[in-house]
């Protein structure tokens, strides 16, 4: 983060920030020089990444994600086979 931030002209917790998503990504001039410092990333290959992205979820956040989803019949299912593990 701290070389990136050199690259760009920003600091390395702006840089934090940016990769974390507490901010939103820059535009213009700024984001051409984060993706030079990326490894020159053309805007619409890094977009079109971003929009395909998807974070792997651990099977628990996948049960979690699934149960709101299920009626209540399955619920019971589900709960009875946890119960008896």
């Amino acid at each position: 983060m701290r070389k990136a931030g050199e690259l760009i002209g920003v600091t390395d917790s702006y840089i934090s920030h940016i990769e974390n998503g507490r901010v939103d990504f820059p535009k213009g001039e700024r984001l051409d020089k984060i993706l030079a410092a990326y490894g020159g990333i053309k805007q619409k290959s890094f977009f079109e990444r971003v929009r395909n992205f998807k974070e792997k979820l651990t099977p628990a956040d996948e049960l979690i994600e699934i149960i709101p989803k299920l009626g209540q019949e399955k619920i019971k299912l589900l709960l009875g086979l946890a119960q008896s593990l």
